[in-house]
């Protein structure tokens, strides 16, 4: 679901580039802000240490 949300958004904003190509007064800022958006999900939903790891990581310390 992530991946297909992520591609739809890519998109989207895709198309409102190529409109932007032909009416230059719509979609101003659409494209670059769909790219903000996405970058910014992208680098929230990074893989984040998961509770196995943290603890396999605490085990190894107190080790």
């Amino acid at each position: 679901m992530h991946a297909s949300g992520f591609g739809i958004s890519m998109i989207a904003g895709g198309v409102a580039c190529l409109l932007h190509a032909i009416f230059p007064f719509a979609f101003i800022t659409t494209g670059s802000d769909a790219i903000t958006k996405l970058h910014d999900r992208m680098v929230v939903n990074r893989l984040k240490p998961s509770a196995t790891a943290k603890a396999r990581e605490s085990a190894a310390v107190q080790s």
